[in-house]
């Protein structure tokens, strides 16, 4: 009789791959919880309209306005046409890339020789709340995040062992795709750089390639940001944007939640003292992520002051990651029997704003683009006019629930537009004068009219309406726009 062949048990490399599996799908699946619920927002509406274009005419639009985002058009583009444009398909990117950042944080900690805080590390970045609102937007934050965390992987990787120059490669490329996906990620490049002059041996040979790759992704990238550059002037409304205490140390990473940033900055001061007082020096995974947080924050906040309005708070979306490498790295430094009282009162505190974040209006202007466009489309008869308010802050103007919604809005004549957007150099349709938007409104004998949170009425104005035989049928205010129908 032969003898039984010996069991082989697992490796722990075969674990660690395993579980690296399991945060992915369980922090995507945690992100995308909810992700149905929220409104688009003018954001969003943005992305989708330039990803119902054609590749061609993505790029070509792109050679005026939003240079920046072509990438993730492209992407979403693709994305859309298989999975189609529901809140939760089109946001379903932007999770997944959530679970991949909270995965790779999980991994660096590992290589980094810190695997107790890979762990809690992990999931400090599903409790913060800006990677939450990355993952629940179909914006590119969250892809740029993931491929510029899995490039640090690569970096420690690569300094392991610097004479392998594929792991260099990788690191390029993973490089080229944060700054292709968001261009603000060139930001932590610096930091990669210095941490490879930190380090204790093959320093220089580190360092060199470091720069190298660094260097390399930004050449791939160049035409990319050089046309980005020469639509600096898209972005002048961040001179309205506060550069202050709380929008940079508190609303980058933590939006609204002080509660939440006044518990992590206690762990990290008390978890500093305690190094300081027993003569610790920060090993290499404190010493990139401090890096990672330090010089993006300071360099976007100085190229603002002196060059102009460059900020605001989720550009900062990029040091996430590392804010949670140093949230594990402190429950990690903790005895034993804190750590759970630790960790369980962070997750407490992070809950209101998991809940928050999925209203309804929980996006920025709090605008029910969807209830609005939800309630035209199941009361309107085709053939209708619909005339939308254009004034007032321009994210929140109502016409932004054509851009959002426009299945919902089939049907009815936009009595207002002349040419589309893809033509202006801009998300804005080119419409007619207000006399003219009013005389194509009063042939149609029923007339729907969304109005703004300025209470400016566009078209007709009520004393017209009123002198052409119309009467107002319906009036509803959903908090923002107010729907209006007129018959007659």
């Amino acid at each position: 009789m032969p003898a039984p062949e010996p069991i082989v048990g697992r490796t722990p490399r075969a674990h660690a791959t395993t579980a690296t599996v399991a945060i992915a799908l369980f922090g995507t699946l945690l992100t995308a919880v909810g992700s149905w619920q929220p409104s688009y927002w003018n954001d969003e509406a943005a992305s989708l309209r330039l990803a119902r274009l054609d590749p061609v005419e993505i790029l070509r639009f792109v050679q005026e306005k939003d240079a920046v985002h072509a990438v993730y058009a492209l992407l979403l583009h693709w994305w859309t046409a298989v999975f189609g444009e529901t809140e939760f398909a089109v946001r379903l990117p932007s999770a997944i890339a959530v679970g991949a950042t909270a995965a790779a944080v999980f991994v660096l900690l590992r290589r980094l020789d810190a695997p107790r805080a890979a762990l809690p590390a992990a999931i400090a970045v599903l409790l913060l709340p800006r990677a939450g609102a990355a993952g629940l937007d179909a914006r590119s934050f969250a892809l740029a995040t993931a491929c510029l965390t899995w490039s640090a992987v690569a970096l420690v990787t690569a300094a392991r062992q610097p004479s392998r120059g594929r792991r260099w490669v990788l690191l390029a490329l993973g490089l080229a795709a944060s700054v292709a996906l968001f261009l603000y990620a060139a930001l932590v490049l610096p930091a990669f750089v210095a941490w490879a002059l930190c380090q204790r041996t093959d320093r220089r040979r580190i360092a060199v390639r470091t720069a190298l790759a660094s260097a390399a992704a930004l050449a791939v990238t160049s035409p990319l940001v050089v046309l980005a550059a020469t639509q600096r002037g898209q972005v002048a409304w961040l001179r309205d944007q506060p550069v202050n205490p709380w929008t940079v140390g508190v609303e980058s990473v933590f939006l609204d939640a002080w509660w939440l940033a006044a518990g992590v900055l206690a762990l990290l001061v008390t978890t500093l003292v305690v190094a300081v007082r027993r003569g610790r020096r920060p090993g290499p995974a404190w010493l990139l992520f401090l890096l990672w947080v330090t010089v993006p924050t300071l360099a976007l906040v100085a190229a603002t002051v002196t060059l102009g309005p460059l900020f605001t708070p989720r550009y900062l979306t990029i040091v996430v990651p590392a804010v949670a490498g140093l949230v594990g790295s402190s429950i990690a430094a903790l005895r034993g029997s804190w750590r759970p009282v630790v960790a369980t009162a962070l997750i407490a505190l992070s809950v209101p704003s998991f809940l928050t974040a999925r209203g309804e209006t929980a996006k920025p202007g709090g605008q029910p683009l969807r209830a609005v466009a939800t309630y035209v489309q199941e009361h309107a008869r085709t053939g209708d006019a619909v005339v939308f308010g254009t004034t007032g802050t321009v994210s929140l103007r109502p016409r932004i629930a054509l851009a959002a919604y426009p299945a919902a809005f089939a049907g009815l004549d936009d009595v207002a537009f002349r040419s589309s957007w893809t033509g202006t150099g801009t998300y804005s349709d080119r419409l007619l004068p207000r006399a003219a938007t009013a005389r194509a409104e009063l042939r149609h004998d029923r007339v729907w009219v969304l109005v703004g949170n300025d209470g400016t009425r566009p078209g007709a104005t009520g004393a017209q309406l009123l002198g052409a035989g119309y009467e107002r049928v319906v009036e509803r205010d959903f908090g923002g726009i107010t729907v209006e129908a007129w018959e007659r």
